[in-house]
């Protein structure tokens, strides 16, 4: 059986981390958009860095 506090805290991060997406990348309405201006590259690494990050814990 599950821990109930260990399953809504998990599904608190997620809620959390999937604004953080829709926030983050509302400007963006094409991939040129990543790949023509320094921010947008700058968002293409971060969150590859925060990949990498939560896969390692």
């Amino acid at each position: 059986m599950y821990d109930k506090e260990s399953v809504y805290d998990i599904l608190n991060q997620i809620l959390d981390a999937t604004q953080k997406v829709i926030n983050r990348f509302a400007p963006i309405k094409t991939v040129e958009d990543f790949t023509n201006s320094p921010s947008g590259v700058c968002k293409i690494v971060e969150s590859i860095e925060q990949l990498r990050l939560s896969d390692a814990s």
